[in-house]
């Protein structure tokens, strides 16, 4: 599991628009398992099974932009992001990987605001997005 390092520069990027800034957050991959046992075995006998991720990140929004509605719209519709990058460091990130699966795609499964601060023009929020088909990671 990633953890992001809280700094201005870990950020997500819709094609080459900065949207959100991230403060915090992890990336969780995993793989299942397929149980492939059979009548007598006496232990467990598996194969690896298919992978999935999720992005669990607190972000910061400016409230007088519109990108950060690409995520709230996301969220609201059901639509699959395409062309985002969630960069952890200044220069790393994780994609989705549509060389291996043109269709794959980001969903924002949870919307919350956490911090209203008015006055300063800027929304704490969490959100939380699963991909659908493989990641890669990738640098600048």
């Amino acid at each position: 599991m990633a953890t992001f390092k809280p700094s201005y520069n870990s950020r997500i990027k819709k094609d080459s628009v900065v949207i959100a800034g991230v403060k915090s957050g992890t990336f969780s991959s995993s793989r299942g398992t397929i149980d492939i046992n059979a009548l007598g075995d006496l232990s467990t006998k598996i194969l690896p099974g298919m992978k999935s991720y999720t992005l669990s990140l607190t972000v910061m929004m400016d409230t007088t932009s519109t990108e950060q509605d690409e995520l709230y719209d996301a969220f609201q519709n059901g639509t699959k992001l395409t062309g985002m990058t969630v960069y952890y460091d200044s220069t790393a990130y994780i994609e989705v990987d549509t060389d291996t699966d043109s269709d794959a795609g980001m969903y924002v499964t949870k919307w919350d605001l956490d911090n209203f601060t008015p006055e300063d023009q800027v929304i704490q929020g969490s959100v939380e997005i699963t991909g659908s088909g493989p990641f890669k990671k990738s640098t600048d």
